[in-house]
């Protein structure tokens, strides 16, 4: 800053008041340049004095508040679970009990059983109900507890524990495949069966599934590929479209 030269009296004072707005100004605009690099960029600053402001550019013109508007009443839908939390308990059920191996269990006593049960489907829904043996051996408690295995996963998951059988899980790909049957009617008619079941359960199952015969997928595509006359099967089958009239061919 290069200072005035002054002789009188009077040029000091005006020196004076000329350097106080200068430094005025100087200091309210690195108070706004810290409040850019270091401030909220939600924060508005609000001067507390009447002061017009050094960048009118910047400033925000207050938005307009808009009436609220009144909602008509209605009843909210309460939306459906997507995993079954529990298997109906009229459907038909299909006793199987898992034995321990009997060179594991050699002077050891049943004790009971460790139960769970599967949706499964044949002709019709019905549940398999798996009783896995447990045994001890009284005189020795050490030796712990003996339980039989469990009977698996289709999709060999880490904990083994499904509410789906493979048949259940068959009839569900096969009818979305084969039978061309929507996810959300598949829900419907197992709903109207006695099994209140969400279409988004299917669909994992019916990804799973395709997760799953991908490697099948594959090979037979590599020997497809081999043969020197393909046939394709161009049979259309109708395609619902949302917000169509009428079905389209697929």
């Amino acid at each position: 800053m290069v200072l005035p030269v002054v002789t009188t009296l009077d040029e000091a004072r005006h020196a004076i008041r000329d350097l106080a707005e200068e430094n005025e100004k100087l200091s309210n605009e690195l108070a706004w340049f810290r409040r850019q690099m270091f401030g909220s960029k939600t924060e508005h600053y609000i001067p507390e004095d009447e002061t017009p402001s050094l960048f009118p550019e910047e400033e925000e013109e207050a938005p307009i508040e808009k009436a609220p508007q009144k909602v008509s009443e209605h009843e909210r839908r309460v939306r459906q679970p997507n995993a079954l939390s529990e298997i109906p308990s009229d459907l038909p059920r299909e006793e199987r009990i898992i034995d321990v191996p009997e060179e594991k269990r050699q002077g050891m006593t049943l004790i009971g059983y460790e139960e769970s049960e599967r949706i499964a489907y044949r002709t019709g829904l019905y549940v398999i109900h798996f009783k896995r043996a447990k045994y001890a051996e009284p005189s020795d408690a050490l030796r712990g507890v003996v339980t039989a295995p469990a009977p698996g996963d289709v999709f060999d998951s880490v904990s083994g524990r499904t509410h789906y059988d493979i048949s259940f899980v068959a009839k569900v790909a096969a009818d979305k495949v084969e039978n061309v049957i929507p996810l959300e009617r598949q829900a419907r008619m197992f709903s109207s069966a006695g099994l209140p079941v969400a279409p988004s359960a299917l669909e994992d199952l019916y990804k799973r599934t395709a997760d799953a015969l991908l490697p099948l997928y594959e090979r037979m595509v590599d020997r497809i590929m081999q043969c020197d006359i393909l046939h394709a099967d161009e049979t259309f089958i109708k395609l619902m479209v949302k917000g169509a009239k009428k079905c389209k061919q697929a």
